[in-house]
């Protein structure tokens, strides 16, 4: 039944395609690692290591591949992933694309910032996206979002591979230089299912959540405030605003839609002022990841004025960028 859903879904989207998602991983005890074990590596979970975003490491608890044993099939694992995501998809995200290069693994019962980094035959697996992406004339997108070593984003742009950008993470206190410009590979977003709403964002909530976990001291935090309040002050005087999170991100999403990026997407949430997160990063059963219900039905965001006219707003931005 979701074979046929996505393929009606598919058949109506028109270009450039059904936009889909490929993860990075799957749960220890699901179907793909009973399947295909010894494509698994076992003993250990993928994750990332302590950085700004999340201080204390992260562990998603996934079974990685196993950088050695997928290649005595031929990848053969890799490539079902890909074609069957193709099958549907005019355009793929893949996450976390940094794990074609290296991968950080947690041993069983350690703490996230007892992992490692494992490398992975990065020109292999390119292969294989390339490959598929050809064959089914695909629009490919890496996630290459975090702690990204340069080598990597080199690496996409030669493979033709796009990026992410974020209008969240691209911010500066300069009054006259508040907002980066997305770049022209790239798809362009104001933030991701794994950061704060615009409206947590603008207010801070973000912060206040990273001290009640323990990833900052209340010293921390007062800095962390500080910065934001200045890019509020400095994205307000860089879009002639008032310092209204509603207004700015109206000009935010004019200016990205204006802008060079290949194509640009919304939070439908951000919309209607959301503050509470989809997903909190190294989290689990303690946060409702995954399992809130929208504000709104897919009825009322179609009725809603708010979201029709900012969608309106970007739509005409874009075919104004584009003529």
């Amino acid at each position: 039944m979701a074979a046929e859903q996505l393929a009606g879904l598919a058949e109506r989207a028109g270009e450039p395609g059904l936009y889909l998602d490929l993860p990075l991983g799957v749960h220890p005890a699901g179907f793909d690692v009973w399947r295909a074990p010894e494509s698994f590596a076992a003993g250990v979970a993928g994750g990332a290591p302590p950085d700004r975003f999340f201080t204390k490491g992260q562990n998603w608890s996934f079974s990685p591949l196993h950088p050695e044993k997928i290649r005595e099939d031929g990848l053969d694992y890799w490539f079902r992933c890909l074609r069957h995501h193709l099958e549907h998809a005019g355009v793929l995200r893949l996450d976390h694309f940094m794990g074609l290069h290296r991968l950080y693994w947690i041993p069983r019962g350690a703490e996230a910032s007892e992992g490692t980094y494992v490398q992975y035959p990065a020109e292999e697996l390119y292969a294989a996206v390339c490959l598929e992406s050809a064959r089914n004339q695909a629009w490919i997108i890496g996630e290459d979002l975090g702690t990204v070593p340069k080598y990597v984003q080199k690496r996409m742009a030669e493979h033709a591979i796009d990026r992410m950008y974020v209008a969240q993470f691209s911010v500066r206190d300069n009054p006259k230089a508040a907002l980066e410009p997305s770049p022209r590979n790239a798809v362009a977003t104001v933030n991701t299912h794994d950061t704060p709403t615009w409206a947590a964002f603008w207010s801070g909530e973000d912060i206040d959540g990273q001290v009640e976990m323990g990833l900052l001291t209340e010293e921390e935090a007062g800095l962390a405030r500080q910065g934001r309040k200045k890019a509020r002050e400095a994205l307000a005087a860089y879009f002639g605003t008032a310092q209204d999170g509603d207004a700015v991100l109206r000009a935010v999403v004019q200016d990205m839609g204006s802008g060079a990026a290949r194509a640009v997407i919304l939070t439908l949430e951000d919309l209607w002022s959301e503050t509470a997160p989809q997903n909190t990063p190294g989290t689990g059963p303690e946060r409702p990841n995954w399992r809130r219900k929208a504000r709104l039905t897919l009825d009322e965001m179609q009725a809603s004025p708010e979201v029709v006219a900012m969608l309106e707003r970007l739509a005409a931005a874009r075919n104004a960028g584009s003529s």
